[in-house]
């Protein structure tokens, strides 16, 4: 349906459309390219997109300034929690493989990206990194007491013996971390449908 409105003193055509089962974004861009080639403005003439649209972009301009200050205050969380930069950073370096996932996830799904998916990319970094700061923690703990057992002395440590305090640390935190993970993963599925 087409309506002729004035806003601001200028005259305005609105044109509405609903999008179903195809990406809001995707279909904005489309038409927008159909448009300029199709219907060239006269001067003094303009298109505006609103709507869920508009929604949507201005979402995921607030998502582009929220999250890096985000990601930046986790690293310093993680900084204080194992108070190691090093181990501070492998474990926010989990998040791009997380988002591999996601994004595979998505792609299996038939999903787009919309708001509901970016609410579960962010609930699924924070599982990546919980997970591996947890894991990280484990290990730094299982160390401690290997050295404590070999001592601190290189030729005592072997490489199996180091080897096998990882494996053993990995196999003990893998079911709680399981566990923890499908609980988050099936609350998150109403939101997937939403």
């Amino acid at each position: 349906p087409v309506r002729i409105d004035r806003e601001n003193a200028s005259r305005m055509s609105v044109v509405r459309s609903n999008v179903r089962g195809r990406d809001l974004v995707g279909f904005v861009d489309e038409a927008k390219a159909k448009l300029a080639s199709e219907l060239p403005l006269p001067a003094g003439y303009r298109v505006s997109w609103g709507g869920q649209f508009e929604n949507q972009q201005r979402a995921a301009k607030r998502l582009g300034l929220v999250t890096p200050v985000a990601l930046g205050l986790i690293l310093l969380m993680l900084y204080f929690t194992l108070g190691n930069v090093r181990q501070a950073v492998l474990v926010l370096c989990n998040v791009p493989f997380a988002m591999v996932g996601g994004v595979f996830g998505l792609l299996i799904s038939g999903e787009y990206l919309s708001v509901p998916a970016a609410v579960g990319f962010i609930a699924l970094f924070g599982m990546a990194i919980e997970t591996a700061m947890l894991m990280t923690i484990y290990l730094n703990e299982s160390m401690n007491k290997m050295v404590e057992k070999y001592g601190n002395s290189s030729q005592t440590i072997t490489e199996d013996i180091l080897k096998q305090y990882i494996v053993d640390g990995s196999a003990k935190r893998l079911r709680p971390k399981l566990m923890t993970v499908s609980v988050s993963l099936f609350g998150l599925i109403p939101i997937l449908w939403a």
